[in-house]
């Protein structure tokens, strides 16, 4: 696996390069992680040599909290890989697409990318670089990336909610103003029905139906105990980097790409209660070239949660399969009642049982 710590230097480690077979977590830099997320976070499963891989390039904060609902049931297709940065990361847009271009000519294909957010920047940044530099390792590069999905694409930054907020916040020198500033700034991200949902599921009414069994609802519920140490703070010098570097940088730069020039297929998901982006109506009109799922209700954050089945958008998309996708509107949207063997819900002290957690 190659790995990068700056501009001028490039090591190489021993690691397998089959995605199935890489450990929970492998070191891209000092600060960027590429992670096996269920053996990361210790769902048991074995898996297959013959899937195609999955690559998950997450957003401004750099963690998987907006897509860790979705990868159980993802793995029944895919292999499973996400890119992890450090709260504290600083590195520059141009460094960062180097990393992910070295991980892609290393990976064994294929491969589709999922790029929620800023992560559709860097998506569509690999991709057009892939194209635009055809020698010899890139074309089986680009031969290996078979889909690009864009969730929630941060292309519309520049005209979002979302940056007057951030320039406001890298402005703001006093820190107990800055932390009220940001934590003010989180309503951006919410939407009507995720922490009614949340209630549903806590009071063991209801499941998200990409959560299909024991394993599942213990990996859920393993995760949520300890989502407390998985928030973590932004500083305002590292927010202000990454304004400048990967949101107001990584928009000049696809601003100069055109999409429908790429041949590699892209597919576009977005929550139609976005408030930090006109997600949906930029869907609408400068990327209704593409065709593009709506999750109804769903805001920044939880595009990719309970009211999406993206495993069902893949298969269909990309597999020519008839899978039933999450339709409808409202706080039921992707919700299913418990019943038989899950009515009830687990005991909490069952969540790190032999036949529910592994170690890898």
């Amino acid at each position: 696996m190659k790995g990068t710590s700056s501009p001028s230097s490039k090591q190489t480690s021993t690691l397998s390069l089959l995605p199935s077979a890489l450990p929970p977590s492998t070191p891209l830099s000092p600060t960027i992680t590429l992670l096996s997320p269920l053996k990361h976070l210790s769902y048991p499963h074995t898996p297959s040599l013959h899937l195609p891989t999955l690559l998950y390039l997450p957003g401004f904060d750099g963690t998987l909290l907006s897509s860790f609902l979705q990868y159980p049931n993802l793995s029944n297709s895919f292999t499973c890989l996400s890119v992890e940065v450090s709260i504290k990361d600083r590195t520059p847009f141009s460094l960062y697409l180097r990393l992910i271009k070295d991980l892609i000519e290393d990976l064994e294909g294929p491969v589709y990318i999922v790029g929620e957010s800023f992560g559709s920047i860097l998506g569509i940044s690999l991709v057009s670089e892939l194209h635009a530099n055809p020698n010899c390792d890139l074309t089986s590069s680009i031969e290996k990336v078979k889909g690009l999905i864009l969730v929630n694409p941060a292309l519309s930054y520049p005209s979002s909610p979302l940056k007057p907020v951030l320039q406001d916040l890298k402005s703001t020198t006093n820190p107990i103003i800055y932390n009220l500033k940001l934590c003010k700034s989180l309503s951006l991200f919410k939407d009507e029905y995720s922490f009614k949902q949340l209630r549903g599921i806590i009071g063991n009414k209801w499941l998200p139906k990409v959560i299909g069994g024991r394993k599942d609802e213990a990996y859920l519920g393993r995760f949520a105990l300890g989502l407390g140490g998985r928030v973590e703070y932004m500083d305002r010098d590292c927010l202000g980097f990454r304004t400048e570097e990967w949101l107001d940088s990584g928009c000049r730069h696809v601003s100069r790409i055109n999409l429908k020039k790429l041949e590699t297929k892209i597919i576009n998901i977005v929550g139609t209660n976005d408030q930090a982006l006109p997600s949906l109506t930029y869907a609408q009109s400068s990327l209704n070239f593409l065709k593009t799922y709506e999750i109804k209700g769903a805001g920044h954050a939880s595009t990719l949660g309970g009211m999406c089945d993206l495993n069902a958008i893949l298969l269909n998309e990309y597999f020519s399969k008839n899978e039933e996708i999450v339709e409808g509107e409202g706080v039921e949207r992707g919700m299913v009642e418990r019943v038989g063997e899950m009515k009830g819900g687990m005991n909490p002290l069952e969540y790190w049982g032999d036949d529910v957690y592994e170690v890898f």
